[in-house]
């Protein structure tokens, strides 16, 4: 007789429990919200409706996020992060691809200040500029070129690499003993032995009575040499002499400005 009533008892709380949920259910949704899954509380106590924490998240491989990486809507997956450990990486997100190691677009040294256009500063530190960097000098002498009278012929040179350079060269005319001297012609030139033309700003000339056997040193203008590839800048000179022998001393000097 007692099992027949336990047996009732328990029909009837389940009857009347499944009433109230249309249609019956095995968890009763009372007290969730939307977006709650069934959460363990451990092992002496029943289960709860409640939201994954983080350390509820199955483990993924080492350097990986979760991400939805395609084009389109979809569920996040494990995703592998690249490591971007190169000079001056940065960690780029691109549509449809995901994380991606950008390329760099600045290098060097010094500073860079942005105020209504770039301008760009060398090095305020008293020491000499890199190579590459505004500000770098290249300078190269060169003693004892023979000349023959009235042909140019190359007193020194230096390689510039790409770039906007201001150049400027000197030439010393050692003269022998008893040479007369009468015209002395020097200039910059991109061209070997070569002269630029006359009115480029990188040529200079002086016609006059010199001493017999006595040295003169002549200058070019500065002048600017703006290459894209390594080119070699050329201090070419000449001498109009007679009687004896001449010999030339060449100096270059370049400064990069870009």
């Amino acid at each position: 007789m007692r099992k027949i009533v336990c047996l009732l008892i328990t029909l009837f709380v389940s009857l009347s429990f499944g009433a109230t949920l249309t249609p019956i259910q095995l968890l009763n949704p009372t007290g969730s919200s939307s977006g709650q899954t069934v959460v363990s509380t451990g092992a002496s106590s029943a289960p709860a409706w409640g939201g994954i924490g983080v350390n509820g998240i199955a483990s993924i491989a080492a350097n990986t996020v979760l991400a939805n990486a395609t084009g389109s809507s979809a569920g996040p997956t494990a995703f592998a992060m690249p490591s971007c450990s190169g000079t001056l990486n940065s960690l780029q997100w691109t549509s449809g691809a995901g994380f991606t190691c950008a390329t760099p677009t600045v290098t060097g040294t010094g500073s860079v200040v942005l105020a209504n256009q770039p301008v760009i500063n060398g090095v305020t530190n008293g020491s000499a500029a890199a190579a590459g960097q505004v500000g770098q000098v290249l300078t190269n002498a060169t003693a004892g070129t023979s000349l023959t009278t009235g042909t140019p012929a190359n007193a020194t040179s230096v390689s510039l690499t790409a770039g906007d350079w201001d150049v400027q060269c000197s030439a010393t005319y050692i003269p022998g003993a008893s040479t007369t001297i009468s015209t002395l012609v020097q200039g910059v030139s991109t061209t070997s032995a070569t002269f630029p033309a006359v009115n480029s700003g990188a040529y200079s000339q002086i016609i006059a009575s010199f001493t017999t056997g006595q040295g003169q040193i002549a200058f070019t203008p500065v002048t600017t040499i703006n290459v894209s590839t390594t080119t070699t800048a050329y201090c070419v000179a000449q001498a109009a002499f007679g009687v004896s022998t001449m010999t030339v001393s060449g100096f270059i000097r370049a400064r990069r400005m870009h």
